[in-house]
Protein backbone atom coordinates (compact mmCIF):
# COMPACT_ATOMS: atom_id res chain seq x y z
CA UNK A 1 0.00 0.00 0.00
CA UNK A 2 1.40 3.32 -0.78
CA UNK A 3 2.13 5.88 1.95
CA UNK A 4 -0.24 9.02 2.25
CA UNK A 5 0.69 9.92 5.57
CA UNK A 6 3.54 12.99 5.73
CA UNK A 7 4.73 15.02 9.12
CA UNK A 8 5.30 18.12 8.10
CA UNK A 9 8.95 19.98 9.25
CA UNK A 10 10.28 23.59 10.38
CA UNK A 11 10.82 24.17 6.30
CA UNK A 12 7.28 23.79 5.75
CA UNK A 13 7.78 20.62 3.64
CA UNK A 14 6.05 17.13 4.79
CA UNK A 15 9.09 15.94 5.21
CA UNK A 16 9.32 15.97 9.05
CA UNK A 17 9.40 13.13 12.09
CA UNK A 18 6.28 11.77 14.10
CA UNK A 19 5.52 14.23 16.36
CA UNK A 20 5.31 10.92 19.58
CA UNK A 21 5.07 13.00 22.67
CA UNK A 22 1.54 15.10 20.75
CA UNK A 23 0.11 11.74 19.90
CA UNK A 24 1.24 10.32 23.78
CA UNK A 25 -0.51 13.18 25.19
CA UNK A 26 -3.66 12.95 23.25
CA UNK A 27 -4.09 9.41 23.85
CA UNK A 28 -3.79 10.16 27.96
CA UNK A 29 -6.12 12.48 28.00
CA UNK A 30 -8.29 11.04 26.23
CA UNK A 31 -11.41 8.81 27.75
CA UNK A 32 -14.54 6.47 26.15
CA UNK A 33 -17.72 7.89 27.65
CA UNK A 34 -20.08 5.10 26.25
CA UNK A 35 -19.44 5.10 22.83
CA UNK A 36 -17.84 8.06 22.78
CA UNK A 37 -14.13 9.51 22.91
CA UNK A 38 -13.91 12.42 25.40
CA UNK A 39 -11.04 14.67 26.26
CA UNK A 40 -10.39 15.89 30.38
CA UNK A 41 -8.63 18.43 31.14
CA UNK A 42 -9.47 22.45 30.86
CA UNK A 43 -9.62 22.59 27.22
CA UNK A 44 -9.09 18.95 26.71
CA UNK A 45 -7.21 18.40 23.78
CA UNK A 46 -7.58 21.57 21.67
CA UNK A 47 -3.89 23.04 21.76
CA UNK A 48 -2.67 19.02 20.69
CA UNK A 49 -5.08 19.11 18.27
CA UNK A 50 -4.06 22.81 16.72
CA UNK A 51 -0.63 21.69 16.99
CA UNK A 52 -1.87 18.20 14.81
CA UNK A 53 -3.81 19.63 12.17
CA UNK A 54 -0.57 22.19 11.55
CA UNK A 55 2.01 18.69 11.19
CA UNK A 56 -0.27 15.94 9.75
CA UNK A 57 -0.29 16.05 5.81
CA UNK A 58 -1.92 13.20 3.71
CA UNK A 59 -0.79 13.59 0.43
CA UNK A 60 -0.97 11.12 -2.95
CA UNK A 61 1.61 12.02 -6.26
CA UNK A 62 3.38 14.72 -3.97
CA UNK A 63 -0.09 16.66 -4.22
CA UNK A 64 -1.18 17.47 -0.51
CA UNK A 65 -5.25 16.96 0.32
CA UNK A 66 -6.89 20.13 1.76
CA UNK A 67 -7.10 20.60 5.21
CA UNK A 68 -10.78 19.90 5.85
CA UNK A 69 -10.11 16.26 4.42
CA UNK A 70 -7.01 15.71 6.14
CA UNK A 71 -7.71 16.76 9.77
CA UNK A 72 -11.28 14.17 8.59
CA UNK A 73 -9.01 11.61 8.43
CA UNK A 74 -6.60 12.10 10.92
CA UNK A 75 -9.01 12.48 13.86
CA UNK A 76 -10.96 9.50 12.70
CA UNK A 77 -7.85 7.73 13.50
CA UNK A 78 -6.74 8.82 16.72
CA UNK A 79 -11.03 7.71 17.51
CA UNK A 80 -10.48 4.86 16.16
CA UNK A 81 -7.19 4.11 17.64
CA UNK A 82 -8.51 5.49 21.40
CA UNK A 83 -11.28 2.86 21.02
CA UNK A 84 -8.96 0.06 20.43
CA UNK A 85 -6.60 0.82 23.49
CA UNK A 86 -9.75 1.57 25.74
CA UNK A 87 -8.58 5.19 26.75
CA UNK A 88 -6.58 6.88 28.80
CA UNK A 89 -3.34 5.30 27.36
CA UNK A 90 -0.71 7.08 24.97
CA UNK A 91 -0.97 6.19 21.27
CA UNK A 92 1.21 3.84 19.53
CA UNK A 93 2.31 6.76 16.38
CA UNK A 94 3.39 3.31 13.97
CA UNK A 95 0.02 1.26 15.08
CA UNK A 96 -1.82 5.08 14.22
CA UNK A 97 0.34 5.92 10.64
CA UNK A 98 -0.88 2.66 9.33
CA UNK A 99 -4.50 3.05 10.57
CA UNK A 100 -4.59 7.07 9.24
CA UNK A 101 -2.69 5.42 5.60
CA UNK A 102 -5.53 2.74 5.51
CA UNK A 103 -8.25 5.36 5.75
CA UNK A 104 -6.70 8.20 3.49
CA UNK A 105 -6.04 5.20 0.70
CA UNK A 106 -10.16 4.60 1.43
CA UNK A 107 -10.69 8.43 0.54
CA UNK A 108 -8.17 8.48 -2.51
CA UNK A 109 -10.17 5.25 -3.99
CA UNK A 110 -13.42 7.16 -4.07
CA UNK A 111 -14.69 7.99 -7.81
CA UNK A 112 -14.55 11.81 -8.76
CA UNK A 113 -18.04 13.61 -8.14
CA UNK A 114 -19.30 16.74 -10.29
CA UNK A 115 -20.14 20.11 -8.55
CA UNK A 116 -20.44 23.84 -9.26
CA UNK A 117 -18.33 26.66 -7.06
CA UNK A 118 -20.23 29.74 -7.37
CA UNK A 119 -18.18 32.97 -6.99
CA UNK A 120 -17.81 36.26 -8.28
CA UNK A 121 -14.87 38.31 -9.84
CA UNK A 122 -14.23 42.16 -9.79
CA UNK A 123 -14.82 42.48 -13.74
CA UNK A 124 -17.88 43.90 -15.70
CA UNK A 125 -18.00 40.52 -17.87
CA UNK A 126 -16.18 37.39 -18.66
CA UNK A 127 -13.59 37.91 -21.37
CA UNK A 128 -14.66 34.82 -23.05
CA UNK A 129 -17.73 32.35 -22.71
CA UNK A 130 -15.61 29.66 -21.11
CA UNK A 131 -12.43 29.58 -19.46
CA UNK A 132 -10.20 26.44 -19.07
CA UNK A 133 -7.97 25.79 -16.32
CA UNK A 134 -6.73 22.59 -15.40
CA UNK A 135 -9.62 20.69 -14.46
CA UNK A 136 -11.69 23.51 -13.69
CA UNK A 137 -14.06 25.25 -16.31
CA UNK A 138 -15.01 28.85 -15.70
CA UNK A 139 -17.79 30.15 -16.54
CA UNK A 140 -20.21 33.28 -16.13
CA UNK A 141 -23.91 32.98 -14.71
CA UNK A 142 -26.79 35.24 -15.54
CA UNK A 143 -28.68 34.83 -12.26
CA UNK A 144 -27.06 34.46 -8.88
CA UNK A 145 -30.73 33.31 -7.65
CA UNK A 146 -30.62 29.84 -9.11
CA UNK A 147 -28.44 29.24 -6.62
CA UNK A 148 -30.03 29.03 -3.19
CA UNK A 149 -27.63 30.27 -0.31
CA UNK A 150 -27.20 28.75 3.32
CA UNK A 151 -29.90 29.70 5.81
CA UNK A 152 -27.13 30.96 7.98
CA UNK A 153 -26.43 33.35 5.26
CA UNK A 154 -30.10 34.69 4.62
CA UNK A 155 -30.66 35.38 8.60
CA UNK A 156 -27.43 37.66 8.84
CA UNK A 157 -28.53 41.57 9.07
CA UNK A 158 -28.94 43.06 5.44
CA UNK A 159 -26.35 45.04 6.14
CA UNK A 160 -23.74 42.36 6.70
CA UNK A 161 -20.94 42.31 3.89
CA UNK A 162 -22.29 38.84 3.06
CA UNK A 163 -25.54 40.18 2.49
CA UNK A 164 -24.81 43.28 0.78
CA UNK A 165 -22.80 41.46 -1.48
CA UNK A 166 -25.30 39.18 -2.45
CA UNK A 167 -27.71 41.99 -3.27
CA UNK A 168 -26.31 45.12 -4.78
CA UNK A 169 -22.76 43.61 -6.01
CA UNK A 170 -21.58 45.18 -9.38
CA UNK A 171 -19.04 41.81 -9.86
CA UNK A 172 -19.45 39.66 -12.48
CA UNK A 173 -21.11 36.58 -10.98
CA UNK A 174 -19.62 33.06 -12.19
CA UNK A 175 -19.42 29.50 -11.85
CA UNK A 176 -16.78 27.18 -11.05
CA UNK A 177 -17.02 23.56 -12.87
CA UNK A 178 -14.84 20.97 -10.60
CA UNK A 179 -14.63 17.71 -9.93
CA UNK A 180 -13.47 15.89 -6.24
CA UNK A 181 -13.88 12.92 -4.07
CA UNK A 182 -15.34 14.74 -1.61
CA UNK A 183 -17.25 18.91 -1.50
CA UNK A 184 -13.93 20.12 -0.05
CA UNK A 185 -11.42 18.90 -2.52
CA UNK A 186 -13.86 20.18 -4.83
CA UNK A 187 -14.27 23.55 -3.42
CA UNK A 188 -10.31 23.44 -3.54
CA UNK A 189 -9.64 23.07 -6.70
CA UNK A 190 -12.15 25.87 -8.26
CA UNK A 191 -10.39 28.39 -5.60
CA UNK A 192 -6.96 27.21 -7.07
CA UNK A 193 -8.67 27.64 -10.70
CA UNK A 194 -9.58 31.28 -9.49
CA UNK A 195 -6.49 31.76 -7.85
CA UNK A 196 -4.53 30.79 -10.85
CA UNK A 197 -6.72 33.01 -13.56
CA UNK A 198 -6.45 35.94 -11.18
CA UNK A 199 -2.75 35.53 -11.01
CA UNK A 200 -2.10 35.29 -14.83
CA UNK A 201 -4.52 38.23 -15.47
CA UNK A 202 -2.44 39.94 -12.65
CA UNK A 203 1.07 39.23 -13.75
CA UNK A 204 0.16 40.23 -17.83
CA UNK A 205 -1.61 43.39 -16.77
CA UNK A 206 1.20 44.69 -14.29
CA UNK A 207 4.45 43.01 -15.09
CA UNK A 208 7.21 45.40 -14.25
CA UNK A 209 4.57 48.45 -13.77
CA UNK A 210 4.66 50.54 -10.52
CA UNK A 211 1.93 52.65 -9.39
CA UNK A 212 0.58 54.67 -6.16
CA UNK A 213 -1.69 52.41 -3.80
CA UNK A 214 -0.74 53.17 -0.13
CA UNK A 215 -1.84 56.78 0.21
CA UNK A 216 -3.83 58.25 3.37
CA UNK A 217 -7.04 57.02 1.92
CA UNK A 218 -8.10 54.50 4.76
CA UNK A 219 -9.35 52.24 2.52
CA UNK A 220 -5.97 50.35 1.00
CA UNK A 221 -5.48 48.65 -2.14
CA UNK A 222 -3.84 45.54 -2.87
CA UNK A 223 -1.80 45.11 -6.15
CA UNK A 224 -3.41 42.27 -7.48
CA UNK A 225 -5.95 43.67 -10.16
CA UNK A 226 -9.07 41.45 -10.12
CA UNK A 227 -10.61 40.40 -6.75
CA UNK A 228 -12.87 37.57 -5.57
CA UNK A 229 -16.46 38.01 -3.67
CA UNK A 230 -15.80 37.49 -0.13
CA UNK A 231 -18.21 34.38 -0.02
CA UNK A 232 -18.22 30.76 -2.12
CA UNK A 233 -21.05 28.55 -2.27
CA UNK A 234 -20.46 24.62 -3.58
CA UNK A 235 -23.86 23.08 -5.32
CA UNK A 236 -24.45 19.74 -7.14
CA UNK A 237 -24.51 20.17 -10.59
CA UNK A 238 -28.76 20.84 -10.88
CA UNK A 239 -27.59 24.08 -8.64
CA UNK A 240 -28.74 22.50 -5.00
CA UNK A 241 -26.64 23.15 -2.00
CA UNK A 242 -24.12 20.44 -1.01
CA UNK A 243 -25.06 21.22 2.58
CA UNK A 244 -25.83 23.93 4.49
CA UNK A 245 -21.99 24.16 5.71
CA UNK A 246 -20.82 24.21 2.11
CA UNK A 247 -19.43 27.58 1.92
CA UNK A 248 -16.51 29.47 2.05
CA UNK A 249 -15.47 33.25 2.82
CA UNK A 250 -12.73 35.24 2.27
CA UNK A 251 -11.26 36.38 5.56
CA UNK A 252 -10.42 40.20 6.18
CA UNK A 253 -12.66 41.58 3.21
CA UNK A 254 -14.17 44.79 3.18
CA UNK A 255 -16.76 46.39 0.38
CA UNK A 256 -16.26 45.59 -3.47
CA UNK A 257 -13.12 46.74 -4.74
CA UNK A 258 -13.26 48.98 -7.96
CA UNK A 259 -13.90 46.49 -11.36
CA UNK A 260 -10.79 46.37 -13.14
CA UNK A 261 -10.55 47.10 -17.11
CA UNK A 262 -7.36 46.20 -18.76
CA UNK A 263 -5.84 49.42 -20.20
CA UNK A 264 -5.02 47.52 -23.26
CA UNK A 265 -8.12 46.02 -23.62
CA UNK A 266 -9.68 42.18 -22.77
CA UNK A 267 -8.64 41.14 -26.17
CA UNK A 268 -4.96 41.74 -25.93
CA UNK A 269 -5.42 40.27 -22.11
CA UNK A 270 -7.17 37.44 -23.47
CA UNK A 271 -4.39 36.39 -25.88
CA UNK A 272 -1.65 36.37 -23.30
CA UNK A 273 -3.25 34.92 -21.00
CA UNK A 274 -4.05 31.83 -23.50
CA UNK A 275 0.02 31.92 -24.21
CA UNK A 276 0.57 32.03 -20.86
CA UNK A 277 -1.56 28.98 -19.85
CA UNK A 278 -0.72 26.89 -22.45
CA UNK A 279 3.57 27.22 -22.30
CA UNK A 280 2.79 26.44 -18.17
CA UNK A 281 0.92 24.06 -18.74
CA UNK A 282 3.60 22.04 -20.97
CA UNK A 283 6.21 22.98 -18.39
CA UNK A 284 7.62 19.36 -16.37
CA UNK A 285 7.18 21.56 -13.29
CA UNK A 286 3.99 23.29 -14.38
CA UNK A 287 2.37 22.01 -10.92
CA UNK A 288 5.08 23.72 -8.98
CA UNK A 289 4.77 26.57 -11.13
CA UNK A 290 1.56 27.35 -10.51
CA UNK A 291 1.60 26.50 -6.99
CA UNK A 292 4.18 30.15 -7.05
CA UNK A 293 1.74 32.04 -9.38
CA UNK A 294 -1.02 30.98 -6.99
CA UNK A 295 1.34 32.21 -4.03
CA UNK A 296 2.40 35.19 -6.26
CA UNK A 297 -1.27 36.54 -6.37
CA UNK A 298 -2.13 35.64 -2.46
CA UNK A 299 0.70 37.85 -1.69
CA UNK A 300 -0.87 40.86 -3.97
CA UNK A 301 -4.16 40.62 -2.41
CA UNK A 302 -2.68 41.80 0.65
CA UNK A 303 -3.43 45.14 1.65
CA UNK A 304 -0.72 45.30 4.39
CA UNK A 305 2.18 45.76 2.35
CA UNK A 306 4.51 44.90 4.85
CA UNK A 307 2.45 41.50 5.14
CA UNK A 308 2.77 41.67 0.73
CA UNK A 309 6.72 42.16 1.33
CA UNK A 310 6.97 39.26 3.95
CA UNK A 311 4.59 37.07 1.52
CA UNK A 312 6.88 38.15 -1.75
CA UNK A 313 10.47 37.25 0.15
CA UNK A 314 9.05 33.69 0.87
CA UNK A 315 8.26 33.45 -2.75
CA UNK A 316 12.46 34.44 -3.81
CA UNK A 317 13.10 31.85 -0.98
CA UNK A 318 11.48 29.19 -3.07
CA UNK A 319 12.71 30.01 -5.96
CA UNK A 320 16.11 30.80 -5.72
CA UNK A 321 15.95 27.46 -3.63
CA UNK A 322 17.26 29.13 -0.16
CA UNK A 323 14.76 29.13 2.83
CA UNK A 324 15.74 30.00 6.23
CA UNK A 325 18.79 32.70 6.76
CA UNK A 326 20.86 32.67 4.41
CA UNK A 327 19.77 36.06 2.98
CA UNK A 328 23.33 37.29 0.97
CA UNK A 329 22.54 33.60 -0.78
CA UNK A 330 18.83 34.65 -2.08
CA UNK A 331 20.27 37.97 -3.33
CA UNK A 332 23.17 36.83 -4.86
CA UNK A 333 20.70 34.10 -6.91
CA UNK A 334 17.99 36.70 -7.45
CA UNK A 335 19.99 39.13 -9.37
CA UNK A 336 21.55 36.22 -11.59
CA UNK A 337 19.24 37.13 -14.87
CA UNK A 338 20.35 41.00 -13.83
CA UNK A 339 23.04 42.30 -16.56
CA UNK A 340 23.57 45.48 -16.02
CA UNK A 341 23.81 47.60 -12.87
CA UNK A 342 23.92 44.68 -11.11
CA UNK A 343 25.51 46.18 -7.50
CA UNK A 344 22.38 49.03 -7.74
CA UNK A 345 19.87 46.03 -7.66
CA UNK A 346 21.95 44.33 -5.49
CA UNK A 347 21.88 46.89 -3.10
CA UNK A 348 17.74 47.43 -3.50
CA UNK A 349 17.72 43.65 -2.52
CA UNK A 350 19.50 44.48 0.95
CA UNK A 351 17.20 47.20 1.39
CA UNK A 352 13.90 44.80 1.02
CA UNK A 353 16.23 42.35 3.69
CA UNK A 354 16.77 44.79 5.83
CA UNK A 355 12.76 46.07 5.64
CA UNK A 356 11.68 42.17 5.75
CA UNK A 357 13.50 42.20 9.18
CA UNK A 358 12.32 44.93 10.83
CA UNK A 359 8.67 44.06 10.25
CA UNK A 360 9.40 40.51 11.15
CA UNK A 361 11.27 41.69 14.15
CA UNK A 362 10.23 44.48 15.80
CA UNK A 363 6.65 45.20 14.00
CA UNK A 364 8.25 48.25 12.36
CA UNK A 365 5.90 48.93 9.09
CA UNK A 366 7.47 50.58 6.12
CA UNK A 367 6.95 54.08 5.45
CA UNK A 368 6.01 54.11 1.56
CA UNK A 369 5.36 50.58 1.96
CA UNK A 370 3.49 50.13 -1.33
CA UNK A 371 6.96 50.91 -3.27
CA UNK A 372 8.54 48.72 -0.76
CA UNK A 373 6.19 46.22 -1.74
CA UNK A 374 6.29 46.32 -5.21
CA UNK A 375 10.01 46.47 -5.27
CA UNK A 376 10.16 42.79 -4.39
CA UNK A 377 7.18 42.29 -6.78
CA UNK A 378 9.29 43.56 -9.38
CA UNK A 379 12.55 41.59 -8.46
CA UNK A 380 10.42 38.46 -8.25
CA UNK A 381 8.09 38.84 -11.57
CA UNK A 382 11.14 37.86 -14.19
CA UNK A 383 12.30 34.79 -12.24
CA UNK A 384 8.39 33.67 -13.21
CA UNK A 385 8.82 34.83 -16.96
CA UNK A 386 11.87 33.12 -17.36
CA UNK A 387 10.36 29.77 -15.70
CA UNK A 388 6.81 29.94 -17.67
CA UNK A 389 9.18 30.41 -21.18
CA UNK A 390 11.81 28.39 -19.72
CA UNK A 391 14.81 30.10 -21.33
CA UNK A 392 17.08 28.21 -19.50
CA UNK A 393 15.88 24.58 -20.65
CA UNK A 394 15.26 23.36 -17.60
CA UNK A 395 13.73 20.09 -15.94
CA UNK A 396 12.50 21.20 -12.24
CA UNK A 397 12.63 24.35 -9.92
CA UNK A 398 15.22 22.51 -8.13
CA UNK A 399 17.55 22.71 -11.62
CA UNK A 400 16.88 26.28 -11.68
CA UNK A 401 17.91 27.48 -8.10
CA UNK A 402 20.72 25.41 -8.78
CA UNK A 403 21.71 27.57 -11.94
CA UNK A 404 20.91 30.87 -10.25
CA UNK A 405 24.14 29.61 -7.52
CA UNK A 406 26.19 29.24 -10.51
CA UNK A 407 29.08 32.46 -10.45
CA UNK A 408 28.54 34.81 -13.64
CA UNK A 409 32.38 35.48 -14.12
CA UNK A 410 33.14 34.43 -17.15
CA UNK A 411 36.74 34.00 -16.69
CA UNK A 412 35.90 31.51 -13.48
CA UNK A 413 33.79 29.80 -16.09
CA UNK A 414 35.93 29.48 -18.38
CA UNK A 415 38.72 28.11 -15.89
CA UNK A 416 36.06 25.71 -14.58
CA UNK A 417 35.47 24.62 -18.09
CA UNK A 418 39.14 23.53 -19.24
CA UNK A 419 39.43 21.95 -15.79
CA UNK A 420 36.23 19.62 -16.36
CA UNK A 421 37.56 18.84 -19.70
CA UNK A 422 40.99 17.82 -18.52
CA UNK A 423 39.37 15.51 -16.04
CA UNK A 424 37.05 14.04 -18.52
CA UNK A 425 40.33 13.05 -20.81
CA UNK A 426 41.43 11.28 -17.47
CA UNK A 427 38.41 9.38 -17.01
CA UNK A 428 36.39 9.66 -20.29
CA UNK A 429 37.21 7.13 -23.37
CA UNK A 430 34.66 7.81 -26.00
CA UNK A 431 33.70 4.20 -27.26
CA UNK A 432 35.51 4.07 -30.80
CA UNK A 433 32.86 3.07 -33.91
CA UNK A 434 33.04 -0.31 -34.85
CA UNK A 435 34.10 -0.72 -38.44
Amino acid sequence: MASHIFWRSANGRADGEIPVELLHEWGEKSSIVGDQVQQTGIGGCEEIETALRIRFVVSARGKELNEIDTWNICRSALIEEIKRLGGKKPLEPGHFVSVANQKASTFYCQPLENYLLISSLSIVAMPSPSIRLGSCTIKSISDRRKFPIPTSIEQLAEHSLFRRHFSATNYKWIQVECRGRSPAEAAESAMDALALLRAYWTFICTYNRTSKHWTLNPRRKSLSVVHVGPFHTLHHPDGRLVSQDGYWFEAGLEDDRDLFRPASGWPEVRKKFTALRNIVARRPYRVELEALFRRYVTALDQTEPDVALLQLWSLMERVSGVIGERYDEVIRRMIFPIKSNVLGCKRLLESLRIQRNRFTHAAVAANQGDQVAQLAKIFLEPHLYLLATNAYKIASLEEYAELLSETKEVEQLLKLRRRTNKVLKIFHRPTKPKT
